[in-house]
């Protein structure tokens, strides 16, 4: 009887020793795919620095605040006509606009709102 408890107990503690390392390889596993992900993020922000590189979005944003203030409105379909882009650059001049503090957030399909007139000059 002392031998079988014995050997339930060691097979216990056996299962628990395997099942911890089993845990632990799937963290690992975890956190490599976790990696991954990351870099995988890092390379499409520098893709898309690549692609618009600062100096052409500097004048794309120059043009893009004269649009806005003559028009009152902007949209990305407004600066694909005008600057004759495509939408992924547009995108990236309304977001600039808007951290600059240009225009208002996005409103689903409306028109942002425009946030400075002609005379404010900001």
């Amino acid at each position: 009887m002392f031998i079988e408890i014995l050997l339930f107990v060691v097979l216990v503690l056996l299962i628990i020793v395997l099942l911890g390392q089993r845990k632990l390889k799937i963290g690992i596993v975890d956190l490599k795919e976790e990696i991954k992900k990351v870099n995988a993020e890092k390379k499409s922000v520098n893709a898309v620095s690549s692609v618009f590189p600062e100096g052409d979005m500097d004048e794309l944003i120059e043009e893009a605040k004269e649009i806005i203030i003559e028009y009152q409105k902007v949209s990305a379909a407004l600066l694909q006509r005008k600057l004759r882009i495509g939408y992924a650059r547009a995108a990236v001049v309304l977001d600039k606009l808007e951290e600059q503090g240009y225009i208002g957030s996005s409103k689903g399909a409306e028109p942002r709102e425009v946030l400075v007139e002609e005379d404010s000059g900001k």
